[in-house]
């Protein structure tokens, strides 16, 4: 069973941090930028067959997404760093592809929720 795209009581944590509503669309807005340029990044590593950068890209993701509750997107990023460690170029290409489209759903839920949390 896959994991939820994004946990909402990871996100809805957030909350507890000082000035919520300053740093909560910060964090998120910062994780969006950053996720998108690892996701590049291990795109771009892998072209140039360097599994060393696809394995670092994918524990960045793994780290910033579970701070913001994107589940699924940290599950995906696990399974891509392990293969990239065990050098499973088979895996690669379609990990970095299912990473991207997971992203690209987290994204939409990501930005809703904040949307919530604002409109509060």
């Amino acid at each position: 069973m896959s994991r939820p795209l994004l946990d909402r009581e990871e996100f809805d944590a957030l909350q507890e941090l000082p000035n919520p509503e300053e740093m909560v669309p910060r964090l998120v807005s910062v994780f969006l930028r950053e996720a998108e340029g690892l996701i590049l990044e291990a795109r771009e590593a892998l072209a140039a067959d360097d599994l060393v950068r696809v394995a670092r890209a994918a524990h960045g993701l793994r780290g910033s997404g579970s701070f913001v509750g994107a589940a699924r997107l940290t599950e995906e990023a696990r399974l891509l760093e392990q293969a990239a460690d065990r050098q499973e170029r088979s895996e690669l290409e379609a990990g970095v592809d299912r990473l991207a489209a997971t992203f690209g759903e987290t994204r939409v839920l990501l930005l809703a929720a904040l949307e919530q949390v604002t409109a509060a």
